[in-house]
């Protein structure tokens, strides 16, 4: 599935643009830290694209959200520039405005893709590597307790099967935003905790080729990450 192709899929209640005005907002934030000024050129949509690590569809849709808030110009077979004339609150603009359960929402979305394709053929030696991450997280299961970095491991060996390297990226990122919030702090393990006997029904319905099974014990994860991240909103309201 091509990057585009995913956008679309993940665009189910404007998901899409929120990742095109995420882009906006980074390419606004290199703009002022690269000390761009009005008039001045600012890089190509393919240099863009490269220091981003995203497609070059995907910048081309955040330019024009930044052409049609009278940020950019674009000079067609010249290239693109910082407007003459900006909006007063230009230094303050910030596009995207950090919605962390429509993130958990995208991850969500983008890595059952994967999930999905797993279903339909996984290697055996990729197979093993998803299973030994999973008997890790098992052992501590049956220790009473969660052990994180098998629980990374086990998501991470399953993107690691997906040949869009795009995709993958696109996961971690959001996946680090996550983190960064508070969503892998010690405190909310309990809830962690309880995702294991699903992660075992997800691996079983990949090598079953179930896609229903598979999605139901995802969502069933992806559920529980959500009561842990209300937590974590409820509790920053309150301090």
């Amino acid at each position: 599935m091509k990057g585009s192709e995913l956008i679309r899929a993940a665009n189910g209640s404007g998901r899409g643009e929120a990742l095109y005005i995420r882009l906006a907002d980074n390419i606004l934030s290199y703009i002022k830290k690269a000390d761009i000024r009005p008039g001045m050129r600012i890089p190509s949509e393919r240099k863009l694209a490269e220091m981003f690590q995203t497609s070059r569809t995907s910048v081309r849709e955040a330019v024009r959200i930044l052409e049609n808030k009278g940020i950019l110009e674009i000079q067609i077979g010249n290239g693109m520039y910082l407007k003459e004339t900006m909006p007063e609150d230009f230094c303050m603009i910030e596009l995207w405005k950090t919605d962390y359960m429509e993130i958990l929402d995208i991850k969500t979305i983008l890595e059952f893709h994967i999930i999905e394709d797993l279903c339909q053929y996984v290697a055996p030696a990729d197979l093993l590597a998803i299973e030994s991450a999973l008997k890790l997280l098992e052992d501590g299961y049956d220790q009473g307790i969660f052990d994180h970095q098998a629980d990374m491991l086990f998501h991470k060996r399953i993107r690691a099967c997906s040949k869009n390297q795009t995709l993958v990226q696109l996961i971690d990122n959001l996946l680090l935003e996550l983190d960064t919030y508070g969503i892998g702090q010690e405190s909310f393990r309990k809830f962690w905790f309880d995702t294991i006997p699903y992660h075992r029904i997800l691996y079983e319905a990949i090598v079953t080729h179930d896609v229903k099974k598979a999605h139901e014990a995802f969502y069933t994860i992806s559920e529980i990450d959500k009561a842990a991240l209300n937590v974590i909103n409820k509790n920053k309201r309150v301090g």
